[in-house]
């Protein structure tokens, strides 16, 4: 299903999708869109693109970027990768597929939709669909049903266009052994590193050269601002103490809410899967038919389901159970699995049921009705949310209350000394360096805008509530020479010694044009080091003894030019590289892995085929782009 996408994760037209869908997926249910700006950023062939859905697609991009930089993304990332553009790009690309699908007589039903997202392995729980984790997945993305529903439509479409353009794509032998030789080609490099740490001895500096170097980096030296607070923090945990929730709450509240407690029918089935894939070939799909016809005979005679499940079933997360898949309700399975469980009677061994995931012989074992829960069952459940909701909006009416007894008298600091609480202060921070597990992002953009003696509104913590008031304000400032002497020195210092050592691996370059590596690191008394043998295939392994970037410098010499033209800079250290040996690579080895490097070759192929159809489309199309929108 994803596979073209995963491989390919490189090319235009899978950025197009994966700029699409969100990292995490999520759906269920029927929804309904935000509503829209009317204003248009892009006309494509007549079809606007508005600001809303602009909007959010950005919001999303951003988010998931940070995800991958763990929160943190590089300083000027977004500028760097153009991701305002490449929202847009995304969208226009995304329409014009349609159009192109609507042309090509390409189209989609609710039901693929729903059996190709109950397929998806973030939503399993012991091999069924779990409507609990899509909905935390839905709230953690910020979307709607619809929204997903709508990425997920994107996503098959694609695959289904990429599958009628580029299915007749074939890898003749040669062409995968020629990629198995290049791959698998071994060589070994003979290198010398040069150290700037080594050159750090020699360096001298002079007060004028350092004052110079000082004054064109001043920027370099500007202090972060900072502040600091004192604080009065209501806890959560204080608050929930004094809390009690009683049965008769909770009776009254389920009373009330009896909708939220109706239980429909659910069904306890066990079942047995023999796996085939959805694009199987004929032979294939017949061969696993017939797997499955045999284990349901020999059930029909009276073996085990259990047993023959726990042996045979390729449902790794049910077959340990002995194909037990526990309660289920509709909207849960695939529909061909859910038409013949909901079509059953307790004890039945189904036929053979065809799903896109294989065979399956299904047994039903319980029909639970519909009906309204069991007050008791469902008790510990009410009085947990109802103590929750209380605690919240008992808290909110302390740190309110709070609020303004501080606002009446006048500020933080005299509503402490009045009423005698001992206020809670930091230390001066930067808004990198805040107080751990205290403040939100939002809350320190807040706090900075401040000046020194304001009150801060009231600002949720990961424990509670506080209301804080700038105790101390420093501004960003440049210090004096004199200040930050010790760090210019440090920082001109490494400058000078990179520099020499740079011109030091130059130097030896130049010396080892037309001789022996060997013969020059002896005459130099120089400590030249042999790489193990690698390959393109395998130098992930050696990356941790020797930088990438030397490894890929190696890949690009050859006997006749067996030297790197520069040097090679990795993590502060100059490497000059020379090849000493290459070997060829052991054909023995390619009949096994022949199979994935013809699938990689062919989906490098559809990648450039829909590379080329989606730029054939824009090139044809009516595009505006309404750039003062932006």
């Amino acid at each position: 299903m994803l596979d073209f996408m995963r491989k390919n994760a490189s090319s235009m037209a899978v950025k197009i999708i994966l700029g699409a869908i969100a990292l995490v997926f999520v759906f269920w249910g029927i929804g309904t869109f935000r509503s829209q700006r009317v204003t248009s950023l892009a006309t494509v062939n007549g079809e606007d693109i508005h600001y809303e859905e602009y909007r959010m697609e950005y919001i999303n991009t951003i988010e998931r970027y940070k995800q991958l930089f763990s929160g943190q993304m590089p300083e000027g990332f977004l500028e760097k990768m153009n991701i305002k553009g490449q929202v847009l790009d995304n969208l226009i690309n995304n329409l014009l597929m349609k159009e192109a699908a609507s042309k090509l007589n390409i189209y989609l039903s609710d039901e693929e939709i729903q059996e190709e997202i109950l397929k998806i392995p973030a939503f399993l729980s012991n091999g069924k669909f779990d409507k609990n984790l899509y909905e935390r997945a839905l709230r953690a993305n910020r979307m709607t049903p619809a929204d997903f529903e709508k990425k997920v439509h994107q996503q098959l479409l694609f695959e289904k266009i990429s599958n009628l353009l580029t299915n007749s794509i074939t890898i003749p032998e040669s062409e995968a052994k020629e990629q198995y030789e290049y791959e698998n080609e071994m060589r070994e490099l003979a290198y010398l590193t040069i150290n700037p740490d080594t050159f750090t001895k020699e360096i001298t500096l002079k007060d004028d050269e350092l004052q110079s170097y000082y004054e064109a980096n001043k920027e370099k030296y500007r202090t972060a601002p900072k502040i600091a607070l004192n604080y009065i923090e209501i806890k959560k945990t204080d608050v929930s103490n004094t809390i009690n929730i009683s049965d008769e709450d909770a009776r009254l509240y389920y009373e009330e809410h009896q909708s939220d407690y109706e239980a429909k029918e659910q069904r306890h089935a066990h079942h047995i899967l023999i796996k085939t894939d959805k694009n199987a070939d004929e032979s294939t799909v017949a061969a696993a038919r017939k797997k499955a016809e045999d284990l349901l005979s020999r059930l029909k005679k009276g073996e085990s389901f259990e047993e023959v499940a726990k042996k045979y079933s390729d449902d790794q997360g049910s077959a340990q159970r002995g194909g037990d898949l526990g309660l289920f309700g509709r909207g849960m399975m695939v529909k061909p699995f859910e038409d013949a469980v909901f079509s059953m009677q307790p004890g039945e061994l189904s036929g053979l049921v065809k799903t896109d995931f294989g065979w399956h012989i299904i047994r039903l074992d319980e029909i639970r009705p519909s009906g309204l829960r069991p007050f008791d069952e469902v008790k510990d459940t009410i009085i947990a949310r109802l103590k929750d909701e209380r605690s919240k909006s008992a808290l909110f009416e302390q740190a309110s209350k709070l609020y303004d007894a501080i606002i009446a008298q006048g500020s933080l600091t005299l509503y402490a000394q009045k009423n005698g609480v001992a206020l809670a202060k930091t230390g001066l921070f930067s808004k990198n360096t805040p107080p751990p597990h205290l403040l939100t992002k939002e809350a320190l953009n807040e706090l900075f805008e401040l000046g020194q003696g304001s009150l801060s509104s009231i600002i949720e913590t990961p424990d509670g509530m506080l209301v804080a008031e700038i105790a101390e304000k420093v501004p960003s400032a440049i210090p004096t020479f004199d200040e930050v002497k010790a760090q210019v020195t440090l920082d001109l210092g490494k400058q000078k010694a990179t520099e020499a050592a740079g011109k030091k691996a130059e130097e030896l370059i130049s010396a080892l044009k037309g001789k022996d590596i060997h013969a020059v690191a002896k005459e130099k008394g120089l400590n030249l080091l042999i790489s193990k043998p690698y390959s393109r295939s395998n130098m992930a392994t050696l990356s941790k003894e020797i930088p990438p970037p030397v490894l890929d410098a190696g890949l690009s010499l050859t006997q006749s030019k067996p030297l790197t033209e520069k040097p090679v800079e990795a993590n502060g250290v100059f490497y000059v590289v020379s090849l000493k040996t290459i070997i060829n690579a052991d054909m023995a080895g390619f009949p096994a892995q022949q199979k994935a490097i013809t699938d990689k070759l062919i989906m490098q192929k559809k990648g450039l085929v829909m590379d080329s159809w989606l730029k054939d489309l824009r090139k044809k199309a009516k595009i505006t782009i309404h750039k003062e929108q932006l």
